[in-house]
């Protein structure tokens, strides 16, 4: 498909004046990876008003048969033979090493843009145009991890880190790049359906589709969680117990997000992380982290109330996400005086 072809019909979605050029760098990407742009042909999109709590809130459902393959797909996928010896990447056991050490050697066209942490590049499987993942460029250190047993759940034991722990460099970068390319961040967790939860990576997604809208509403329509500090809030635009973070820069914010995520890794709580527009939310999940787990299986666009068709999802997340002020973030967010530590 023609760059212009492409960028024309997704121009109700995603204006070809801001992002013509994103757009097709991102689908030349995409099938520089060997994904057609025609895998989006089957994308739908849709909204429904649902009921939390008494209230209605507007969810956005995304379906595609394409992608609803990706698991199967990815089972398929041949492993990348690399043509040196990678020794902090598990090339032919896991696809983002292998999209590394394809980067490494040479072959870049898959990659829309790299920093000193991270690659980016097109989800092979998009759900939506301009679906992008940002990449660690190694392997996650799986020391004190729980990790998956063969039967696909998690046994977890005391004082195990459930995530990959982000580094305040790690978080700077991942905000530079979203700053920059003008896209929203959201990570998932292992334990939330994460597709490859052996290697770190966050879903980036352009700041003007349908499910990037609900963040900004969120943003418009937040409350003090403390009284005169309007660092640390609550949005009464969703029914789910996310914090909201702001700071006056940047680095203040990769510190305070830093320090809370830190907290809730300590309490093996499992979270969802997201971004937009300089600002964090963050959205636990109900967990018990005392047994053998199943994948809690939500997603991390559901946040962000953007849900597939699967049934019983919507059920599923009232059961698994605090409800709005359930939440005790008082346990987690650090004082008015909170100052970082050397």
């Amino acid at each position: 498909m023609q760059d212009e072809e492409f960028i024309e019909r997704w121009d109700p979605f995603l204006s070809s004046n801001k992002w013509g050029r994103f757009l097709s760098d991102w689908v030349n990407a995409l099938e520089g990876g060997g994904t057609p742009a025609s895998f989006l042909d089957t994308f739908q999109w849709s909204h429904q008003r649902v009921e939390f709590h008494g209230e209605e809130y507007r969810f956005f459902t995304s379906d595609s048969s394409n992608h609803n393959k990706r698991r199967e797909l990815m089972k398929k996928q041949p492993p990348y033979v690399a043509s040196q010896h990678h020794s902090d990447l598990k090339v032919g056991e896991c696809h983002l090493c292998g999209e590394i050490a394809r980067h490494r050697d040479g072959d870049s066209a898959r990659v829309l843009l790299e920093n000193e942490h991270y690659i980016i590049l097109p989800n092979l499987y998009p759900a939506f145009p301009g679906a992008t993942l940002a990449v660690p460029k190694a392997h996650d250190c799986m020391e004190n991890r729980v990790s998956r047993l063969e039967d696909g759940r998690y046994k977890i034991q005391p004082g195990e880190l459930l995530a990959k722990e982000l580094s305040e460099d790690e978080l700077l970068s991942l905000f530079k790049v979203c700053d920059e390319m003008k896209l929203i961040l959201f990570r998932n967790a292992p334990l939330d359906a994460m597709s490859i939860p052996e290697h770190d990576h966050c879903h980036l997604l352009p700041e003007d589709l349908p499910t990037a809208q609900m963040a900004h509403e969120m943003l418009r329509s937040r409350y003090n969680i403390r009284e005169n500090d309007a660092r640390f809030s609550r949005s009464t635009a969703t029914p789910f117990d996310t914090l909201l973070i702001s700071a006056n820069s940047k680095q203040e914010l990769t510190e305070l997000t830093c320090q809370i995520l830190s907290s809730l890794n300590r309490d093996q709580i499992v979270y969802t992380l997201g971004y937009c527009k300089g600002n964090v939310l963050v959205t636990p999940r109900k967990f018990s982290s005392d047994s053998i787990q199943e994948q809690i299986s939500l997603g991390g666009g559901i946040p962000l109330h953007a849900v597939s068709s699967r049934p019983g999802l919507i059920q599923d997340a009232r059961e698994r996400i605090h409800a709005r002020g359930e939440m005790n973030w008082d346990d987690y967010i650090p004082s008015k005086k909170f100052k970082k530590t050397a």
